[in-house]
């Protein structure tokens, strides 16, 4: 083998970028695929919200942070624990209301 012949024939540097580009492909779309099942579970991981009227689905968020915001004056009591997660647009955007019994 002297110095001007190649490694791999053409045939073989072709398999070898058809092998590297569908290894790349596969890297990608897993890596899609977990990130899409993290987020979603993320958002199903929230708490629904108790069925109670101060955990009303009308009630605006500012509502649930006068009571919830570990930074308020009265502190943090074990019956109103505190948010453990920055504020959202509303608490709806991940908490869903609990079902009320149709009876």
């Amino acid at each position: 083998m002297n110095e001007r012949e190649p490694i791999f024939t053409p045939e073989e540097a072709a398999r070898l970028r058809r092998l590297r580009r569908t290894a790349i492909r596969t890297v990608a779309i897993l890596a899609v695929a977990i990130t899409f099942f993290l987020i979603t579970g993320f958002f199903l991981s929230a708490t629904p919200l108790p069925k109670d009227r101060a955990h009303d689905a009308t009630v605006p968020p500012s509502a649930c942070l006068s009571c919830h915001d570990p930074f308020r004056p009265q502190g943090v009591t074990p019956e109103v624990p505190p948010m453990p997660h920055r504020p959202f647009p509303g608490c709806l955007f991940c908490h869903r209301p609990t079902v009320k019994d149709q009876r």
